[in-house]
Parts: structure tokens; C-alpha cells; sequence
């Protein structure tokens, strides 16, 4: 089910994006263009996860678990692209806010959670999940389709 289970291809990607986020952001901590330092990357990081799990908290009853999963997409995803895309935001909160997708991504994979990486952390803790699409769904979308549109195998004739 999309925005629940991951399949084996949107692991992996998760995984590997995972990775390469959180590399990113230690590169950018010791990057002299990003001049993100590592204390205001990790108060970021931790305020990111303070903020996302309280928004779980306030958000679960009155949208999470009612709302349509692009509405859910748009309020919990918006923001964690905003602040990791526009360059308007300090270094550290930005660099705070890749390794949290990149720490969250790798929690995503190793759970098998096909939901949105921003919601990995309070979903874990909540062991509640709800429907929340990311752009990495598209890979299992993608994977799915792939497997549904496979012809089975024919059947061995005996003789």
C-alpha cells in the first residue's frame, strides 16, 4: 500500500538517499562555504525533531488520521523542503534540516515505513502510522506498477 510499506527498490533508495544526505551534511559542516558549525547543525537537527514530533502529537487526531494524504503531504512536507531548499534560512537550521531528512530516510528503510521520511521518528515512538506521501513514493509506485504489469510465468506442460 502506497504511503504505508516500502517496497525492496524504495528501500534501497531510501537507504542510499539516506546516506548521502547525512554525508552531505557532515561535508557542509566542515565546508567553508556552508560555515555551518557543528553545534548549530545538531540544536537544529534536535529542535527539527522536537517540532516534527509535537506537530504529530497536535496533528494526528484532526489531520493525520482524517485528512487526505496530499493535504497530510502538503502541512508536514512543506516546510522541511522550504528550509532545506530556499537559501534565505541560516546554514545550520538548513544543514539541521538535511540530516534530519538524511537520518529519517535511513530510519524509513531499515523499518520497511513507506510513509513520508519526516514522520519516521514520531511513527516509530507512536507505532502509528498514517498515510503521508514524499517523492519517494514515487519509486514505489513505480516498483509496483512494474510487478503488476509482469505477465506470470506459464505453467510447465507435462506430458
Amino acid at each position: 500500500m502506497i504511503g504505508r510499506n516500502t517496497t525492496t527498490l524504495g528501500r534501497w533508495v531510501r537507504l542510499l538517499g539516506g546516506l548521502l544526505l547525512v554525508l552531505f551534511a557532515g561535508l557542509s559542516m566542515i565546508s567553508i562555504t556552508d560555515r555551518a558549525d557543528a553545534r548549530g547543525v545538531l540544536v537544529s537537527f534536535l529542535a527539527i525533531l522536537l517540532v516534527y514530533e509535537l506537530a504529530y502529537l497536535a496533528l494526528e487526531k484532526p489531520l493525520l488520521a482524517r485528512m487526505n494524504p496530499w493535504l497530510n503531504s502538503l502541512v508536514m512536507v512543506a516546510p522541511a523542503l522550504v528550509i532545506a531548499l530556499v537559501p534565505v534560512f541560516p546554514a545550520g537550521l538548513r544543514v539541521g534540516m538535511i540530516l534530519y531528512l538524511g537520518v529519517t530516510c535511513i530510519l524509513n528503510a531499515v523499518m520497511g515505513y513507506g510513509s513520508c521520511e519526516v514522520l519516521a521518528i514520531p511513527t516509530l515512538v507512536h507505532k502509528r502510522q498514517y498515510d503521508v506521501y514524499c517523492p519517494t513514493n514515487v519509486i514505489d509506485l513505480a516498483e509496483q506498477a512494474v510487478k503488476a504489469g509482469k505477465p506470470t510465468p506459464p505453467e510447465p506442460q507435462g506430458h
